[in-house]
């Protein structure tokens, strides 16, 4: 999958357990804080452990980008 496949799918299962009460934009900005810290949480064990490559981190990188790149 790729990174910006992976983005957006984060993303939307952020965006489709929000409650319905919040406007679509703010669904959308606290959709993409949720993915953008489960990204970080990944990043970080992924940072502490020696077993992946650096190829992995950098995808976890650009799957960051892509979810802050959503509008």
């Amino acid at each position: 999958m790729s990174a910006s496949s992976k983005g957006y799918e984060l993303f939307m299962f952020y965006y489709e357990t929000i409650p319905f009460a919040h406007t679509n934009k703010q669904r959308a900005e606290v959709a993409k804080r949720c993915a953008i810290k489960a990204i970080d949480e990944m990043l970080e064990v992924v940072n502490e452990s020696m077993l992946f490559k650096q190829s992995k981190r950098e995808w976890y990188m650009d799957v960051k980008k892509s979810i802050e790149n959503i509008k």
